[in-house]
């Protein structure tokens, strides 16, 4: 197959090498609570390792991103030193560059969240692109190939359950574009808004 980029990507699984042989609960990663103790006494796990038992019998969470993995160290620390901590994992963020194109991930974006839907704008010519995840009226998640979008407007937006009108007027507050870098906000907002009528009509 001719192209000019090959990209692999297997993922992250946790190696529990360490643990194989003892009597610490793993699933998929090393079983933890939100303080990150594991079933053994005086036993903690953070960072990519890491599996949060769901308290509510839902599905436990690995988060195996860089600052993800800080936060948790820093909770499992201050477990540690007798603390009364618990672990709160927030709005789902992440933000790579693959090569010379960014990449950043807001919320619930592939997370198949029953009555979701999208609106999604890309451009004609180059590697830009917006993804705006909704269920009804309220954006739970966004996406942004080829941009620069600035964290704390887009995590206030999902943490408020702004709508879709909000986040459409507002969405050039949080594009930083680096300078002289040429600005797509108003292209971007006419066809997503575009869409979000005939959705709604």
């Amino acid at each position: 197959i001719e192209c000019q980029v090959v990209g692999l990507t297997a993922g992250i699984s946790p190696n529990l090498d360490l643990v194989a042989e003892s009597s610490i609960a793993t699933s998929r990663g090393i079983l933890v609570d939100r303080g990150f103790r594991t079933n053994t006494d005086n036993i903690f796990a953070a960072g990519d390792c890491a599996e949060i038992v769901a308290e509510d019998g839902g599905r436990n969470l690995l988060q195996q991103v860089w600052y993800t993995g800080k936060r948790q160290g820093a909770v499992a620390g201050e477990v540690i030193a007798g603390e009364s901590r618990s672990y709160d994992p927030g709005i789902w963020y992440n933000s790579a560059r693959f090569l010379d194109l960014e990449y950043q991930t807001y919320g619930q974006v592939g997370f198949r969240v029953p009555g979701e839907e999208s609106l999604y704008w890309q451009h004609p010519d180059e590697a830009q692109a917006v993804r705006v995840v909704h269920v009804d009226d309220r954006v739970i998640g966004l996406n942004f190939m080829g941009l620069r979008f600035f964290h704390p407007v887009a995590e206030g937006w999902i943490g408020a359950g702004a709508s879709m009108d909000e986040v459409l007027a507002g969405l050039h507050e949080g594009n930083f574009q680096p300078e002289f870098a040429p600005r797509r906000d108003a292209m971007a907002v006419q066809s997503l808004r575009a869409q979000w009528k005939g959705r709604a009509a």
